[in-house]
C-alpha cells in the first residue's frame, strides 16, 4: 500500500524530471495515478496559466534532484505533507494535500509557499 508521502515522492520525481510536462494523452496514465479526477480537470483547464503542480509559472531545473517529502499528516480520507524544492536559484515549499480515491492516495491540491530566489541577494 502506498503511503501518501511515496505517492508525493514518486510523482514529484517524474514530474520535476520530465521537465514539468503538461497533463496531455501522451502521458495522463501517469497523471491519472498519482492526481485526484477533480485536481486533473482543474489542472487541464486552458484558462489555468500557472503551473498547478507547483503553484508558480516559474520553475527551477535543479529541482528534481534536489527535493524532499515531509511526513504527512493524515486526517480520514485526506492527508497533507510539505515537499520542499531547493534548487539552484530557488527555494520553494509546496503544500500537497491528498484525497483517497478508489482506495488510493492521489494529489488533490498543491499551495506554494517561501518562495526564495537565492541568486538576488
Amino acid at each position: 500500500r502506498t503511503s501518501p508521502e511515496d505517492t508525493v515522492r514518486q510523482f514529484y520525481a517524474w514530474f520535476l524530471k520530465a521537465g514539468f510536462p503538461l497533463p496531455k494523452r501522451s502521458n495522463l496514465p501517469t497523471f491519472r495515478k498519482y492526481i485526484s479526477q477533480r485536481f486533473l480537470k482543474k489542472a487541464m483547464d486552458p484558462e489555468v496559466d500557472s503551473v498547478l503542480f507547483i503553484d508558480a509559472q516559474d520553475d527551477d531545473s535543479t529541482w528534481a534532484n534536489n527535493f524532499t517529502v515531509a511526513p504527512a499528516t493524515v486526517q480520514g480520507q485526506t492527508a497533507t505533507t510539505e515537499v520542499t524544492l531547493t534548487g539552484k536559484t530557488v527555494h520553494y515549499k509546496l503544500v500537497v494535500t491528498l484525497r483517497r480515491e478508489n482506495g488510493v492516495w492521489k494529489i488533490d491540491g498543491v499551495k506554494g509557499k517561501d518562495w526564495k530566489d537565492v541568486t538576488s541577494g
